[in-house]
């Protein structure tokens, strides 16, 4: 899980030997209040994203019901919304390579 944290912040991890938790806890010390805040949050939350195991142990889906948010109503939401840019990304034309002409004197 460090790893999407790491990859959201843009840690670079390529140009060091250090590890990439190193690395975001480095960063870290620069955020403000705000950032720390929602770096929180994400930390919270970022385990109950990415299992997928029983529904009853999910702490996301258990404080969307306590907020009464209607989760199918968003699923189908955002399940058109991914359909559409699909769709508009299959329209769109690949834009042509531009071959550059070398001059030599």
């Amino acid at each position: 899980m460090p790893d999407a944290n790491v990859e959201r912040h843009k840690v670079e991890t390529a140009k060091t030997s250090k590890s990439p938790q190193e690395l975001l806890m480095k960063k870290v010390d620069t955020y403000d209040q705000a950032a720390l805040s929602r770096l929180l949050l994400e930390i919270s939350l970022l385990d109950s994203a990415y299992q997928r195991g029983d529904a009853s142990q999910d702490l996301l889906l258990d404080a969307a019901k306590r907020y009464r948010v209607d989760i199918e109503k968003i699923e189908k939401a955002v399940a058109v919304e991914i359909a559409a840019k699909r769709a508009k990304k299959k329209l769109q034309p690949k834009p042509k390579a531009k071959n550059k002409a070398v001059v030599s004197e």
